[in-house]
């Protein structure tokens, strides 16, 4: 599990979209088994381009961690987050960065076993009690989710709930539905105010569009201002 670092008061803001992420990849032409998760997680690197100097990104996404066998039949959350670091060094094409973006994501995927708290261990980070180490934005993305669950004689409901604070500064959270994509960015309330996530929210729905109209443009002249 990760610390609890952040202290702020966590707000969420959702937004939906249309377009299912399935249609922005057969917008791309499907090209090099490019996976689903890996699109919005070079959008968002995309929309980071706003600051010009920044050219080495992390962002955290969770993993199930279940690959064992002995696994299978516990009853127990064993996500595991995983960090994924982002070179954008001389401005790369899109579908450049979205290679490498699948190329990190695989390469995390096969150590997902490896505990987070034995990785920052390992790496040593220079400590900050406000924030988590390594990264401070999670992403993670869901195909359709069956939330019915079916047992004899019992009735179950799904229900939210809600944290006294937040673990990241963002985490942003997609779901893949039959009938578009929905979005929940949660946001630490001490870091970011609304204003700025709804301008995030719309820079990341203009960079999505602009990638599928031309997935070959460079990161840094990428639409994501409204025109």
């Amino acid at each position: 599990s990760i610390a609890h670092a952040a202290s702020g008061r966590p707000v969420s803001h959702k937004a939906f979209w249309a377009t299912r992420l399935n249609h922005v990849y057969g917008g791309m032409g499907g090209q090099r088994a490019v996976s689903f998760p890996d699109i919005p997680s070079t959008s968002n690197n995309g929309d980071s381009t706003e600051a010009p100097n920044q050219t080495d990104l992390i962002i955290g996404t969770p993993a199930s961690n279940r690959v064992r066998q002995e696994l299978d039949g516990l009853i127990g959350v064993f996500i595991n987050p995983l960090v994924l670091r982002v070179d954008m060094i001389g401005n790369p094409k899109f579908r450049a960065l979205l290679q490498q973006v699948q190329r990190v994501t695989l390469e995390a995927y096969e150590h997902q076993a490896f505990p987070f708290e034995l990785l920052v261990q390992e790496l040593k980070p220079v400590r900050d009690e406000s924030r988590n180490p390594l990264f401070q934005v999670l992403f993670e993305i869901e195909s359709s989710l069956d939330n019915h669950l079916d047992l004899p004689g019992l009735t179950s409901v799904l229900r939210p709930h809600d944290l006294p604070g937040t673990q990241f500064d963002l985490t942003v959270s997609l779901l893949d539905q039959a009938n578009g994509m929905e979005g929940v960015f949660e946001y630490n309330s001490d870091v970011f105010d609304s204003g700025f996530v709804q301008n995030m929210v719309e820079h990341f729905s203009l960079l999505l569009e602009s990638v599928v109209a031309n997935p070959d443009q460079r990161i840094g002249t990428l639409a994501i201002l409204s025109k």
